[in-house]
Order: structure tokens, then C-alpha cells, then sequence
């Protein structure tokens, strides 16, 4: 279920999803997840302030079909466009307890499973905090985007990730595009982990 609403400078979107999971012969009962998004317009639309809430219930352990606990993931964040061409974002990730993912989405419970079949860092662990700083530039033709996260978390000082994204994209024509996006990620260690993806894109 999806609905949303706008008024003004204001909107808002709710997604409620409710599925059930059968795996390794273990029914499980329904778990549900809800997400509420809202954002705000300022400025003459030149400062955009977002808020993310997600909540899962009721998730299903489905290698011996216990009840895990429940599970949370809440952003707030905010974009200035400096001018026409060029913007920049930052934004603060915070996961609950129990952490938080959701099955049938575009992320990973691992790193480097997520990177390689995603293209994204994936789900974070339990009580990590994400902090990301970036800014995308816009030439005509050419769209340059730069993302550093910094990821602690409220149970380890110690624990520290540090992940940088660059993009780079190119409009070849109305119906065509070429992209490169290159990341690092120390998932946590000492080595940086390094991802490169070229994509063409053709619209018929």
C-alpha cells in the first residue's frame, strides 16, 4: 500500500508492505514493514530538507523460523542547490537494535555481495550511523556526483568505515547515456575495497 501527498512546499509518502516468507520448510506469519518519508521546501526551493522512517515487524529468522526483533532505520538530510548547475547534500543514517533490512530490495546484508549485485554499501549493522557529504555538478552534457560516508557505531569507538562514491555521467544523446561510477570501501578495516561500473544506457 502507497500513498502520498502534496500541499505547498510540503510532501509526504507512506509505503506499508505485509508478506510472508517460506524457506527451508519454515512458515513464517506476516511481517510487516512501513516506511514514511516527508521532505520541505525552503528557500525558493533552494534548500530541501528530507526525513526517512522505517520500521520492520515481526521478521522471520528462516533458518529455524524464530521471531527476530523488531527493526528500524531513520534518516534526516538536507540539499542546497548552490546554482543552477551545482548542489550539495549532506544527510545522517541511524540503525536501531536490531538493525534493519527488508527482503525484495535493492540492498545487501553483506558489503561486498551488495556492491558487486547492487551497486550500494547495502544495509548497515545494528546501531551504525552513517554520515554522508557530497555534491553533484551539472555541465550540459557531462553530471559529476561525489558521496563520502563516514559509518560509526554506538556499541564499538573503535569501529570505523569509510566509503567514497564518484559518478560520472554522459548524455550522448536524447535516448542514449554513458555512465562510470567508481567507490571505495574499507568495510570497517584497514584496506580500501575498490569498485569501478561502466554503464550505457539506450531508451528506445
Amino acid at each position: 500500500l502507497n500513498a502520498s501527498k502534496s500541499e505547498g512546499d510540503w510532501s509526504a509518502n507512506l509505503l506499508y508492505v505485509s508478506q510472508t516468507m517460506t524457506n527451508n520448510d519454515v512458515d513464517g506469519d506476516a511481517t510487516t514493514a512501513m516506511g514514511l518519508d516527508l521532505s520541505y521546501a525552503m528557500m525558493g526551493g533552494d534548500l530541501n530538507l528530507n526525513v526517512s522512517y522505517n520500521t520492520v515487524t515481526g521478521a522471520i529468522n528462516a533458518l529455524d523460523g524464530t521471531t527476530m526483533d523488531d527493526m528500524d532505520m531513520n534518516s534526516i538530510g538536507a540539499t542546497y542547490n548552490v546554482n543552477e548547475s551545482m548542489s550539495i547534500n549532506a544527510s545522517q543514517t541511524t540503525y536501531g537494535d536490531g538493525g534493519f533490512r527488508i527482503l525484495g530490495s535493492n540492498m545487501g546484508v553483506d558489503a561486498t555481495t551488495s556492491w558487486m549485485t547492487n551497486g550500494n554499501m547495502g544495509f548497515l549493522n545494528p546501531n551504525d550511523k552513517n554520515l554522508t557529504i557530497g555534491g553533484a555538478y551539472n555541465m550540459g552534457d557531462f553530471n559529476l556526483g561525489v558521496n563520502m560516508n563516514t559509518v560509526t557505531n554506538d556499541d564499538n569507538e573503535d569501529y570505523e568505515r569509510n566509503v567514497m562514491t564518484a559518478s560520472l555521467g554522459y548524455s550522448m544523446s536524447d535516448n542514449a547515456g554513458l555512465s562510470i561510477m567508481y567507490a571505495t570501501d574499507n568495510n570497517g578495516t584497514d584496506t580500501d575495497v575498490t569498485y569501478t561500473w561502466l554503464t550505457l544506457t539506450v531508451t528506445p
